[in-house]
């Protein structure tokens, strides 16, 4: 069962017309980017310092997202047929340790904090729907990010375009900036769509572009990663620069759809019995996620009290404790709700 949509935060940025398959008549290009997008839990990072192309590494400017309603510039607009558009330029600013300008989102948990992120058990997605509309002479831009906050804090997952086809990457050793591992490329031109869907199940990693999905599980090729904070980024992360270039020169992408999903994930689904009358019953479930987890045990979907671990024991059942179980967990940064179990007196 795909795990609900309920979320401590409310992290699920859920645009209807955002799902895969969206078009572009359902966006309203008279709209700024945050009318068609969902950014509450998104921050924005521009190819500017001061509003300036200052071609250095002594930082961007950055929108924070309550900054980003209503928000647009010449870096950050909505297109003529209703895209939120990122444009970064060659001779832009960029963050620290990087030469690269970028025009991207970040994800933010907690809104205004980039303290508040996620470790890979549970289940975690991004979903993208883009058109890369322009490239520099490095024909190469970012598109979608998993990147580590804690430990050595590199990129796990990269999606990019470079020079007509997509390509997805996951770094196998969470320390270690040359060890990504390229899965086979997905052939696509300039201003064609590219879908594509980074997800995290407990350390299981799968990349879909264009519907050809690849996976690697970095638990096991790093048991490191299962103490390493992330979070997602889209956009336009240029890769390339150059201070005497002109601005003009650069990469954009126009996105149609960007939603993302977090939820803890149910390992073993509690399990239906029949007894007779007068029998002790225990229901468990098993479940990973970013702690600390709660649980919520239902009888035909009505909370039971008290009833809040990891297994539920009915002692001395009788014929009015027949009924329809189901647990909802709860972590860090979102719900699940179990399977149905029957219990027959």
């Amino acid at each position: 069962m795909r795990p609900n949509r309920v979320s401590t935060f409310v992290l699920v940025h859920s645009v209807l017309l955002c799902l895969a398959g969206a078009t572009a008549w359902a966006l309203d290009p008279s709209q700024p980017p945050s009318g068609n997008f969902d950014l509450s839990h998104w921050k924005l990072q521009l190819p500017t310092l001061n509003g300036v192309l200052t071609c250095s590494a002594a930082g961007v400017d950055e929108e924070k997202p309550a900054q980003l309603a209503g928000f647009t510039n010449a870096y950050f607009y909505t297109g003529s047929d209703g895209a939120m558009v990122f444009w970064a330029p060659i001779n832009g600013a960029t963050t620290s340790g990087t030469t690269n300008p970028r025009s991207e989102l970040r994800e933010e948990l907690s809104p205004g904090s980039d303290s508040v992120n996620w470790i890979l058990y549970g289940t975690h997605i991004l979903d993208g729907q883009c058109k890369v509309l322009q490239v520099s002479s490095a024909k190469k831009v970012i598109i979608g990010q998993i990147h580590g906050e804690s430990g050595a804090a590199l990129p796990t997952v990269k999606i990019y375009y470079s020079n007509g086809k997509a390509y997805g990457t996951v770094k196998t050793n969470s320390t270690d900036d040359g060890s990504d591992l390229d899965f086979p490329s997905v052939t696509t031109a300039l201003s064609n769509n590219i879908t594509y869907e980074i997800k995290v199940v407990n350390g299981l990693i799968s990349i879909a572009i264009n519907g050809k999905t690849n996976s690697l599980n970095v638990f096991q090729s790093d048991p490191n990663y299962t103490n390493e904070t992330q979070y997602f980024k889209a956009g336009d992360y240029c890769q390339d620069f150059s201070c005497s270039n002109p601005s003009n020169d650069g990469t954009r992408v126009a996105f149609y759809a960007v939603t993302l999903f977090h939820a803890p994930s149910i390992t073993n689904q509690p399990a239906s019995q029949s007894v007779s009358v007068g029998s002790n019953v225990t229901f468990s479930v098993g479940a990973l996620g970013n702690p600390p987890l709660k649980y919520t045990w239902r009888l035909n979907n009505n909370p039971i009290n008290n009833a809040t671990n990891a297994s539920l024991t009915i002692p001395n059942a009788q014929l009015t404790n027949a009924g329809t179980y189901s647990v909802i967990v709860t972590d860090l940064v979102g719900s699940v709700t179990s399977t149905n179990a029957t219990l027959a007196v």
